[in-house]
């Protein structure tokens, strides 16, 4: 079944990419916050407004919603409370608060330490919710700490009898089966895993479980610093860097806010299609990079294929191709149609002749066609070329289009994808630019927007007649028309 992912962050620079990425939600992580920002362990170490002050620069960088791991809380009642005011404050859209005791011991690391009693914990939890103005959490460590699942549904009993106005709980451990036995057990409640302790095959068991978010509260953390470590190691020992620093200051300036403008970037997309083009299949092909796994990669597959059995029913047409790019469509059409495959991207052209036999020709879309093309083509089709347009420039296409339609008109076919966080290919995308990487690691800034139903609704009363769209279950549209004379 589908659950939220949600990924835990310690700073508002990770807040933001998890944002751009199409992250359901964040995790604003104890034990992120502690090391990285502290040099501490995740033992309640770090002063409570030391930790408020990361954590509202968190909040401020974000707009999805955010997840507050407040662990145990503390000891004193005053402090606690001016915790959970002010996180209410900042707009938090939840809390997680844990029965370990207080002072914590994390529950990555080993411990005799009791959990607090289900009277406690509940005792807790209320003193949480009167006093947070967003959802409660309840999480128990049982399973972590190698307590039987009937001692959790206790716990989660006792909760339910006395804080009947927390519907969430959160489980930590390493035994998926074990979490099915307490999830089962509540149909009414809302859960959510943290996935720490879960290895690949594990996790993999764990998404299939009833659950509202699968928390990976760590990752980024992880990653991080066995990143950092390489790198720097390498700078010490060789004086030589592996960083590609112009790709890196690329994806800062964009999160935070200094990216270029959509003008900006018109020769570089076209650079990137050039150096893409013979990798450019494995985005079909659901290779490297694209492969999302066997369930994604199913749904990719139907949808594509669904595209191609519209685009069969094109038949006896003259086709003018914009972006034709390696000539996947193109080979398609040209069976029961004249096509002619044009590209500003002579690489991408080359592609396409190999792929098709078909020799194509270098077009700016921007730019008045060749006198030899006004007017000879019936039909006219891109794909995944609109999102790329800058949207003031949608006009200057729809005047190609014109140039190259013999009157009264022509048909137009526009593919293209809609929004899917799971086919964000990029390392940023804000503000309608993306940042994308080839094989070699190389980084490149293009445009792309992602267009909503209105938006195309719109568009095709502007510019199209007798127009129809349909959308596949999870990744394109398909604009049909005439054009308007």
């Amino acid at each position: 079944m589908s659950s939220s992912i949600v990924l835990g962050v310690h700073s508002p620079l990770e807040a933001s990419l998890v944002e751009q990425l199409g992250g359901a939600g964040i995790w604003v992580s104890g034990f992120s916050i502690s090391a990285a920002c502290f040099g501490l362990p995740d033992e309640d170490a770090a002063r409570i407004d030391d930790k408020l002050l990361i954590i509202e620069r968190i909040l401020k960088s974000s707009q999805i919603p955010a997840i507050v791991d407040i662990d145990s809380g503390s000891n004193d009642v005053g402090e606690f409370a001016h915790l959970l005011s002010s996180l209410s404050e900042m707009g938090a859209y939840a809390v997680c608060v844990e029965d370990e005791r207080t002072p914590k011991v994390s529950a990555l690391y080993e411990s005799d330490q009791d959990l607090l009693t289900s009277e406690q914990f509940s005792e807790r939890v209320a003193f949480v919710d009167e006093r947070f103005a967003g959802k409660v959490i309840a999480r128990t460590n049982g399973l972590v700490r190698g307590y039987p699942a009937t001692h959790v549904c206790e716990k989660i009993d006792h909760l339910l009898n006395n804080v009947p106005e927390v519907s969430d709980v959160a489980l930590h451990g390493d035994n998926p089966n074990l979490m099915l036995t307490v999830i089962e057990k509540y149909p009414n409640l809302n859960f959510s895993i943290i996935m720490t302790l879960l290895d690949e095959e594990k996790t993999n068991a764990a998404r299939e479980l009833r659950v509202d978010h699968l928390i990976f509260g760590h990752d980024l953390l992880f990653a991080s610093i066995v990143e950092t470590s390489h790198v720097a190691r390498q700078l010490i020992q060789t004086g030589t860097s592996p960083v590609d620093r112009s790709a890196a200051r690329h994806l800062i300036d964009t999160l935070v806010g200094r990216t270029a403008t959509l003008s900006d970037i018109s020769n570089e997309m076209l650079e990137y299609y050039n150096e893409r083009a013979p990798e450019y299949e494995d985005w079909y092909d659901r290779e490297g990079i694209y492969d999302k796994g066997e369930t994604l990669n199913e749904r990719w597959s139907k949808d594509v294929d669904h595209v191609a059995s519209v685009l069969q029913k094109i038949e006896s047409q003259s086709i003018i191709e914009f972006a034709a790019g390696t000539g996947k469509w193109t080979k398609l059409l040209a069976r029961k149609n004249q096509i002619l495959p044009t590209d500003a991207s002579s690489k991408m052209l080359d592609e396409n002749f190999k792929n098709t036999g078909i020799k194509g020709l270098i077009i700016d879309i921007y730019q008045d066609l060749p006198d030899a093309l006004l007017g000879k083509f019936t039909a006219c089709f891109f794909g995944f070329l609109i999102s790329h347009v800058p949207r003031g420039k949608i006009e200057a296409l729809f005047e190609r289009i014109d140039q190259a339609l013999s009157p009264p008109g022509g048909q137009v076919t526009i593919l293209d994808s809609y929004y899917n966080p799971t086919e964000l290919n990029c390392l940023s995308h804000s503000n309608d630019i993306q940042l994308r990487t080839l094989k070699d690691g190389r980084t490149f800034r293009v445009v792309k927007h992602y267009f909503t139903r209105v938006e195309l609704e719109t568009m095709a009363d502007k510019y199209l007649a007798d127009w129809s769209i349909e959308f596949t279950k999870d990744y394109f549209f398909i604009l049909t028309g005439t054009r308007k004379l």
